[in-house]
């Protein structure tokens, strides 16, 4: 009898213990199913971030290119303002002598001037431009 009785014990434990591993089990596949739709959820908001980064990266690129050729031109202009630059200091350089020659032509229409001959001839000049005024008159 007794051995029936530790049997009967053993058999009740042993189901209690299935009873109780059962129920871990389902209560373990219950939190996989939630972990599993926690990790789906995650998933699609990682695509999610996934397809707005692909947007900002295509985005970013489309900028990319317009600051590329936007530095070709700034490049090209650069190019264009050393060339004035230099036109500029031809042209200075050109305007510096011909300054000079300038100076020098004033200084010697100065001593034509001064000259006796050219005040010799002053009432030749005046008299030749009085005769060319009375024949432009003449011909209106």
């Amino acid at each position: 009898d007794k051995d029936k009785d530790k049997d009967k014990d053993n058999v009740i434990y042993f189901d209690t213990l299935k009873d109780l591993h059962e129920k871990e089990v389902f209560d373990l596949k219950n939190i996989i199913a939630i972990k599993q739709n926690e990790l789906e959820f995650i998933k699609e908001h990682i695509e999610e971030k996934n397809a707005a980064l692909s947007s900002q990266h295509e985005y970013l690129d489309e900028k990319n290119k317009v600051l590329s050729e936007l530095q070709e031109h700034i490049e090209e202009k650069n190019k264009y303002i050393n060339h004035l630059i230099l036109s500029n200091s031809k042209n200075e350089e050109q305007i510096s002598q011909l300054h000079s020659l300038n100076i020098n032509y004033e200084n010697q229409i100065q001593l034509i001037k001064k000259s006796n001959s050219w005040r010799i001839t002053y009432p030749l000049r005046l008299f030749t431009h009085c005769l060319r005024w009375l024949i432009v008159r003449a011909r209106i």
